[in-house]
């Protein structure tokens, strides 16, 4: 097998395909579609927590809530969830 070997006659080009540009319209609704999904997320993992162990610290339901939730989440965030439940 000659590996260096290059035949002269026989070319291939590959056309390179460019990413459709999405509309800003769509990027903004996705986006709000996640930051929603993600609220409701960090509400089921606050609540699951405390029906599980009835009373919490703040710190140890913040724990408890960070290592449930499969995406990174401020503390501020999820104070905010817990504050919206209390609320409710």
């Amino acid at each position: 097998f000659n590996a260096g070997f290059a035949h002269g006659d026989r070319k291939i080009c590959v056309q390179q395909i460019s990413p459709k540009k999405a509309p800003a319209r769509e990027g903004e609704a996705a986006e709000r579609r996640l930051f929603e999904d993600r609220q409701h997320e960090i509400d089921a993992a606050v609540v699951r927590a405390m029906k599980a162990r009835k009373v919490l610290g703040h710190q140890e339901l913040l724990d408890e809530v960070f290592s449930a939730i499969n995406f990174s989440a401020t503390a501020g965030d999820v104070k905010k969830r817990i504050e919206s439940l209390i609320e409710r």
